[in-house]
């Protein structure tokens, strides 16, 4: 079993950080472990060869810096990592890698040397060591050349050496893993899966290495989605390897029928550039579903607050009114209209009779007098 691990870490850095990552390789494998690290890599696409080197490593180690969050090499790398649960982070600056990583725990390896042995490095070997069966790991990485020499009489066991056994029992967890992704997909259909997120279009491009190029002529094969894309079958990798001119076993080794269910059950695409794409898709569509309700808000009549009615319910006053709610809205408006021209007037013209009436009442009966005879009446 333990054959099936090549390497013990799959080393991920930025090109620019690659100085530093050297450094970290060269004290891991002074621990007697197996890394790979391509320092003198060129190209920024993470690749067929990139994905078979990480098929065969037991962990992932990602140093996050700056340039390693820009970098769509690494964030590829890194969602390879994730998706088989074998992802260790470290951080070598301060900053916050974009999601889904900024949740997870990164070990920090900053101030690190060839020299220099800071606490992050320490907690990292023992997470590498416990994933290989090596216990104890990070106490023997901290002790010095004299000290280990007392390790080795007091316990009587090289932390270095890795037994089979405890190989096999490291391995067990991945491989059980391995078999029930295995089993995932072979019952996997389109039908089933969650689907694409809202204004997300139906795009082979969001794909990891698929090209305009292959895209335009995928349908010549059957694939017009990513549905169809999600079920081919290896007699139709064959063929559009060989039609195309890709380079032998890329549909596999780039995995393009499993990002393509991964897209179908809502995950967002592995490539920078395309998560870029798969972002904008629903942010136009979440603003092209907010721009009607907008236009009636700033187009709808403002009406009085209801006095002699109850309120209308919700919904029928934030939809907009049609052409019949504006005629009864006018005639109604046009009577209240006229009411309050006849009240007023009515005010005005009585003006003058107001006046006069108070004016007899005041002078018709004089100061100290009463307007009727209190004579008793006989």
């Amino acid at each position: 079993m333990a054959d099936n691990f090549t390497y013990d870490v799959f080393l991920v850095s930025a090109l620019e950080d690659t100085e530093f990552a050297d450094t970290v390789a060269k004290r891991l494998r002074g621990l007697k472990m197996k890394v790979w690290f391509d320092k003198k890599r060129e190209g920024r696409t993470f690749d067929s060869k990139d994905a078979r080197s990480a098929e065969k490593a037991r962990n992932m180690l990602v140093l996050w810096s700056k340039h390693a969050d820009e970098s769509d090499w690494v964030h590829a790398a890194a969602r390879t990592g994730r998706s088989r649960d074998i992802l260790v982070q470290t951080a070598i600056d301060d900053v916050v890698p974009r999601d889904p990583f900024s949740v997870d725990e990164r070990i920090d390896l900053g101030g690190l040397t060839a020299r220099k042995t800071v606490p992050g490095y320490l907690s990292l070997v023992g997470v590498l060591g416990a994933a290989q069966g090596r216990k104890n790991l990070d106490k023997f990485a901290e002790l010095s050349a004299q000290d280990r020499e007392a390790w080795y009489k007091k316990n009587k066991q090289d932390p270095l050496s890795l037994a089979d056994a405890a190989k096999k029992e490291a391995a067990l967890p991945y491989l059980s893993e391995m078999r029930s992704r295995e089993e995932e997909w072979a019952n996997w259909r389109p039908e089933q899966a969650s689907g694409l997120p809202a204004g997300v279009p139906d795009d082979l491009a969001l794909v990891g290495g698929i090209a305009d190029r292959v895209k335009e002529a995928m349908p010549r094969f059957g694939v017009k989605s990513l549905a169809d894309l999600s079920m081919l079958d290896d007699d139709k990798h064959v063929e559009i390897e060989g039609v195309l001119k890709l380079r032998k076993e890329q549909v596999l080794r780039e995995e393009w029928v499993e990002q393509a269910r991964e897209l179908l059950d809502g995950k967002p695409p592995r490539a920078k550039v395309d998560l870029a794409l798969w972002t904008r898709s629903q942010e136009e569509h979440a603003a092209a579903l907010a721009a009607p309700v907008a236009a009636a808000a700033m187009s709808a009549p403002v009406y009085a607050e209801p006095t002699y009615h109850e309120a209308a319910p919700v919904a029928a006053m934030t939809a907009a009114p049609d052409d019949g709610d504006y005629i009864k809205v006018g005639i109604l408006t046009a009577i209240l209209s006229a009411i309050a021209l006849m009240f007023l007037l009515g005010w005005l013209f009585g003006k003058t009779q107001r006046a006069e009436a108070a004016y007899n009442l005041v002078n018709a009966c004089p100061a100290g007098e009463y307007p009727v005879s209190l004579d008793p009446i006989e």
